[in-house]
């Protein structure tokens, strides 16, 4: 039986998500995600990235929250830090993240640091040469390996800011001025060269006139197109825009590989699965089994989430989140979590709170530069990887999906579903629920209900 103080630990680390501290209005503003996982991050090493909320900033966070090798990730930028922090803290995996904005925050983003990642800077854009580049970027490296020297000068440094010839030299003269200059530990990162050369085959295709050519002969089409949500925009607002896009792609479809798994990823899901399922019966292609509405950032923000009250790795825990994609129509299972725990009534509401808002949760943090962009491409990638691991013929592959389903009367919904060669193999029941469960259920049934008959009659008007 747990403690009235643990169970108050545990409300208050979840509220400090549900009602973050503004990053405009607090000078010493650092995410404060950093104290919520109980028992800290998995066993590894400390990174910084210098220069995160950039272009190849944000998509490096990514890729280094998801390293095994990563147990904390600190993210600095002189912008949008709050947001892309917010954002990389929602995947699933064992790194801690943490936030710093502005020069102010600079050393304590640095402090203790193992490894730091250096892709801040200017890009260079057409006509622009690399003494142009030098211009803007030998300033900013120099201030940056300034904090290195005095906070980390042990770290080993990852220079990709260009031009690199000369960010390189730039950095060895700023540690050696310093008394900290260890060659060892300083590295161009010429990788990209090396990615190139080496790079497997990719084809682009550009415009309605090549739709065709792109999905002819594909095993698995992922469909994240249209608007993203912005501040004050509603599901309502995203339908009227994205509803289209995602009917003429999904003729293409069916035109050009009806054999394909369509993970469709566009939202509302809630009513983009249905406009696909008609545009398919139309055609006379539909398969119910080759059709998943991506729910996977659902049950990503509930493994994270429930790990981070529990005081565990997200890698450890499996929350079930059945229903749809939408506020209350997304219905974390907290009775089935594995391994087995058991919440308060507070607990309860604050989590399922959450999980449901979690993106607007990112939106409010990225204060108009964006949504969820980041962790939903982590989510899109794990359950793409999980559909092509069912097309190769992997037993027990498991995850929940938006499908045609007899689960409820809906003709829709979201559950556990086993994949394999043909798309879902099976569905799986929803198991016991409990009383909070079962009224969520309720809920979230009438919503949907409405969002799925949006959907089929946007194609039979």
């Amino acid at each position: 039986m747990q403690s009235s103080a643990d169970a108050n630990q545990r409300i208050a680390r979840i509220s400090a998500h549900l009602n973050p501290p503004n990053p405009q209005m607090e000078g010493s503003f650092r995410l404060e995600r950093k104290n919520c996982r109980a028992k800290g991050g998995s066993l590894g090493f400390k990174v910084a990235i210098l220069g995160a909320a950039g272009g190849i900033g944000q998509p490096l966070a990514m890729l280094m929250k998801m390293n095994p090798l990563v147990s904390v990730l600190h993210l600095y930028d002189v912008v949008n830090t709050p947001g892309v922090t917010a954002d990389i803290s929602h995947m699933d995996t064992g790194a801690v993240v943490r936030g710093f904005l502005g020069q102010q925050q600079l050393e304590d983003a640095l402090t203790g640091m193992d490894l730091v990642i250096i892709p801040a800077g200017v890009p260079r854009k057409p006509g622009m040469t690399r003494d142009d580049l030098f211009k803007i970027n030998a300033g900013i490296v120099k201030t940056l390996c300034e904090g290195v020297a005095k906070c980390c000068p042990n770290a080993i440094v990852n220079l990709i800011s260009n031009p690199v010839n000369s960010t390189v030299p730039i950095t060895a003269e700023v540690f050696k001025k310093a008394g900290t200059y260890d060659p060892r530990r300083l590295l161009g990162v010429t990788m990209l060269d090396v990615v190139r050369a080496n790079t497997f085959v990719v084809r682009g295709f550009l415009g309605q006139q090549q739709l065709e050519d792109a999905l002819t002969g594909m095993d698995l089409v992922i469909i994240p197109a249209g608007v993203p949500r912005k501040p004050g925009m509603t599901r309502d607002d995203l339908f009227k825009i994205n509803a289209g896009i995602v009917k003429t792609l999904c003729e293409g479809v069916a035109k050009c590989c009806p054999n394909a798994i369509v993970n469709l990823i566009s939202n509302p899901v809630n009513s983009t699965v249905p406009i696909t399922a008609e545009v398919f019966k139309k055609a006379g292609t539909y398969d119910p089994r080759r059709l998943l509405g991506v729910t996977m950032l659902d049950v990503v923000r509930a493994n994270t989430f429930v790990a981070e009250v529990l005081g565990l790795d997200p890698r450890e825990v499996d929350v079930p989140v059945v229903g749809g994609h939408a506020g209350v129509t997304i219905l974390p299972l907290l009775s089935q979590v594995k391994p087995p725990c058991s919440f308060t009534s507070e607990e309860t509401d604050c989590l399922t709170s959450r999980i449901q808002n979690g993106g607007t949760e990112v939106v409010e943090a990225k204060a108009g530069s964006g949504s969820a962009t980041l962790s939903m491409a982590y989510a899109a990638v794990k359950f793409a990887d999980a559909c092509l691991r069912g097309l190769r013929g992997d037993a027990g592959i498991v995850q929940c999906a938006f499908v045609a389903s007899q689960v409820t009367e809906l003709p829709y919904f979201a559950s556990k579903v086993r994949l394999g060669r043909n798309g879902v193999e099976e569905i799986c029941p929803l198991g016991p629920l409990n009383e909070y469960e079962r009224a969520g259920l309720e809920k979230a049934k009438k919503e949907l209900a409405a969002s799925i008959e949006k959907g089929i009659s946007f194609v039979r008007k």
